[in-house]
């Protein structure tokens, strides 16, 4: 049995003009639709309704027909902290945590942290099409979307 698949290691980061305590709330996949205008999901449990430690949810995704199976493993505000289980079933899973850093009055930073895991063959095929540039292409839209949101609240 083989047990060595492919594994792909990708960071981001993007800057947002609000403080942790503003943007920590909108990663929640029921609050996303307010600021990430081609967001879907499909929430299966929360206690709250909102993200929180627990929180199970699927979205469809650009590398297959598979869709990601979510868990929230961390949501911590105080820290900054959001950490997710994802799977990608029969294909990988994925480690994935963003932190958000105050870096000044009125700004902040989202550093993206992913771990992909293939779990088999055709899971090798995935993860092995995933580069840097890739997976930038839908990280960095973020910033803009995510800024143009706040600028509305203000």
């Amino acid at each position: 049995m083989k047990t060595n698949f492919k594994t792909f290691e990708f960071s981001e980061a993007i800057k947002a003009n609000a403080v942790k305590d503003d943007i920590f709330e909108l990663l929640c996949p029921r609050r996303e639709y307010d600021w990430i205008p081609h967001w879907e999901c499909e929430i299966l449990h929360s206690v709250s309704g909102y993200n929180e430690k627990g929180c199970v949810f699927t979205t469809k995704n650009l590398t297959s027909e598979v869709p990601w199976v979510w868990l929230t493993q961390e949501f911590d505000k105080e820290k900054g902290i959001v950490r997710f289980a994802i799977f990608a079933a029969g294909l990988f899973v994925m480690d994935y945590t963003i932190k958000v850093i105050d870096t000044g009055s009125s700004s902040s930073e989202l550093e993206f942290n992913q771990i992909f895991r293939s779990i088999s063959s055709e899971g090798d095929k995935v993860v092995g099409s995933f580069t840097y540039d890739v997976l930038s292409k839908h990280i960095k839209p973020l910033e803009s979307m995510l800024n143009e949101y706040l600028a509305k609240l203000q």
